[in-house]
Formats: structure tokens, sequence, C-alpha cells
């Protein structure tokens, strides 16, 4: 893709991130973003929000470059802080073909973004089948379904970090 991955992330996990093919990596609890544009020579025009909170979104824009409308894709919905900075909510679920309401914001169902997810999926697969894509470690759930209330509990208190919690449905008991 010609770009270099910048990660904000918690620092126990530096090394995971560096293996999936960050090229820099920041501690957003102590690094400011002002850090970020200086070590990138005010050159950063892309950040993905995937954490979904506005403390991390208002990271994430800060550090982005100043002018040249940067761009900032989000799960908040089309929040900016910064006027020249172009949002976009990153968000499936416009591709699912019905309309439907995200944290107090309608999303339209789009067949552009239908088509395009299918397309999508399919580069996905076979980039996994190929080990082209890495994926964040994954971590069964505990107790299959009857276990999620409770792993989200874990989750709310920030208790899970460095892996994706699934779960086997046909496990349920």
């Amino acid at each position: 893709s010609g770009l270099s991955p910048v990660a904000v992330y918690s620092s126990k996990h530096f090394d995971l991130v560096k293996s999936l093919g960050a090229t820099a990596i920041y501690d957003y609890k102590t690094n400011l973003p002002s850090k970020i544009r200086a070590e990138t020579s005010n050159s950063l025009k892309y950040a993905f929000n995937c954490i979904s909170s506005q403390s991390i979104a208002k990271y994430c824009v800060s550090a982005l470059i100043l002018g040249a409308s940067p761009r900032f894709a989000n799960l908040l919905g089309e929040i900016s802080l910064r006027k020249d900075v172009v949002p976009s909510l990153s968000i499936t679920y416009t591709a699912i073909r019905e309309d439907i309401v995200y944290i107090g914001t309608p999303i339209v169902a789009s067949a552009q973004d239908f088509t395009f997810t299918k397309r999508w999926f399919e580069m996905i697969k076979a980039f996994l089948r190929k080990e082209k894509l890495k994926t964040h470690p994954l971590k069964a759930g505990l107790n299959s379904l009857a276990g999620v209330l409770e792993e989200m509990d874990l989750l709310r208190k920030g208790l899970v970090s460095g892996h994706k919690l699934i779960y086997h449905i046909s496990k349920t008991t």
C-alpha cells in the first residue's frame, strides 16, 4: 500500500503490534499526539479509531497532519474535533441492506456498501488463507455463550487486553 502503519497501544503489547506490521508504536498513556505529529513530520493523513471512545477519538484527530484534509474513520458516528478533518463512519451496518439506529444515530443501508463488503470479505478470506494478513490473538470465552455477560463486564472494566474474545456457539449448553 505504500503506507507506514502507526499504532497507539498499551506498551505491554508493543511486541504484538510490531509483529502485526506497525512501523511506529506509541503508548496511549504517555505519548502525546503532538509527539506523533512531530515524529511523522506532520504527515499522518489517516486515522482509524477502533476503540470507540471519545478520548481516543480526540487523541487520533490531534495526531493527524495539520491542513491537507486528513481523514478520520470512527466507530462512534461522524464526529470531527477539527474543521480540517474529513470524518467517516466505519461500520459494516450500512452493508446489511437494512436501515438501523446505532448509538442514537440513524444508519441508512447502502447497496454500494453491500457490494463493496462482499468483495472485501472475499479479499480478506484470501489474505488470511495465504497468511498475508494477521489477526489479533483470539481467546475463546468461558462457558461459551453462557459466559458472555460475565465477560462483557470484564470488557467494561478494561480487563480484556491484547486479544479478541470469541465464543463457540456449538459448545453452548
